[in-house]
Protein backbone atom coordinates (compact mmCIF):
# COMPACT_ATOMS: atom_id res chain seq x y z
CA UNK A 1 0.00 0.00 0.00
CA UNK A 2 1.77 3.35 -0.80
CA UNK A 3 1.80 6.30 1.38
CA UNK A 4 -0.64 8.35 -0.07
CA UNK A 5 -3.42 5.30 0.16
CA UNK A 6 -2.58 4.85 3.31
CA UNK A 7 -2.84 8.41 4.79
CA UNK A 8 -5.79 9.27 2.49
CA UNK A 9 -8.05 5.69 3.04
CA UNK A 10 -9.98 6.99 5.78
CA UNK A 11 -11.25 10.21 4.26
CA UNK A 12 -11.72 8.36 1.16
CA UNK A 13 -13.95 5.56 2.50
CA UNK A 14 -15.81 8.14 4.53
CA UNK A 15 -17.07 10.16 1.38
CA UNK A 16 -16.19 8.71 -2.25
CA UNK A 17 -18.90 9.95 -3.81
CA UNK A 18 -18.11 13.13 -2.83
CA UNK A 19 -14.58 13.04 -3.90
CA UNK A 20 -15.55 11.29 -7.25
CA UNK A 21 -17.63 15.10 -7.77
CA UNK A 22 -14.57 17.14 -7.12
CA UNK A 23 -12.39 15.14 -9.40
CA UNK A 24 -15.34 15.98 -12.31
CA UNK A 25 -15.69 19.32 -11.35
CA UNK A 26 -11.76 20.09 -11.33
CA UNK A 27 -11.59 18.37 -14.81
CA UNK A 28 -14.34 20.08 -16.65
CA UNK A 29 -13.47 23.40 -15.42
CA UNK A 30 -9.88 22.80 -16.47
CA UNK A 31 -11.39 21.37 -20.04
CA UNK A 32 -13.96 22.89 -19.96
CA UNK A 33 -12.39 26.58 -20.10
CA UNK A 34 -9.29 25.39 -22.15
CA UNK A 35 -11.42 23.97 -24.83
CA UNK A 36 -15.05 26.10 -24.53
CA UNK A 37 -14.86 27.35 -27.98
CA UNK A 38 -14.70 23.97 -29.73
CA UNK A 39 -17.48 21.58 -28.79
CA UNK A 40 -15.82 18.74 -30.28
CA UNK A 41 -12.70 19.05 -28.94
CA UNK A 42 -14.91 19.55 -25.60
CA UNK A 43 -16.66 16.26 -25.91
CA UNK A 44 -13.72 14.27 -26.70
CA UNK A 45 -11.79 16.16 -23.74
CA UNK A 46 -14.37 15.52 -21.23
CA UNK A 47 -14.56 11.89 -22.36
CA UNK A 48 -11.06 11.53 -20.97
CA UNK A 49 -11.91 13.36 -17.91
CA UNK A 50 -14.20 10.93 -17.13
CA UNK A 51 -11.70 8.04 -18.06
CA UNK A 52 -9.24 9.66 -15.86
CA UNK A 53 -11.80 10.34 -13.17
CA UNK A 54 -12.99 6.43 -13.53
CA UNK A 55 -9.10 5.79 -13.18
CA UNK A 56 -8.77 7.52 -10.37
CA UNK A 57 -11.61 6.12 -8.09
CA UNK A 58 -10.65 2.80 -8.98
CA UNK A 59 -7.60 3.17 -7.75
CA UNK A 60 -8.83 5.09 -4.44
CA UNK A 61 -11.57 1.51 -4.57
CA UNK A 62 -8.57 -0.33 -4.41
CA UNK A 63 -6.45 1.37 -1.84
CA UNK A 64 -9.86 1.07 0.52
CA UNK A 65 -10.04 -2.44 0.16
Amino acid sequence: MSPICHHRSVEYSRSPPSYALAILSIFSRIFGSYRYRNTRNLRHTTAEAEKAASHIISSISYCIT
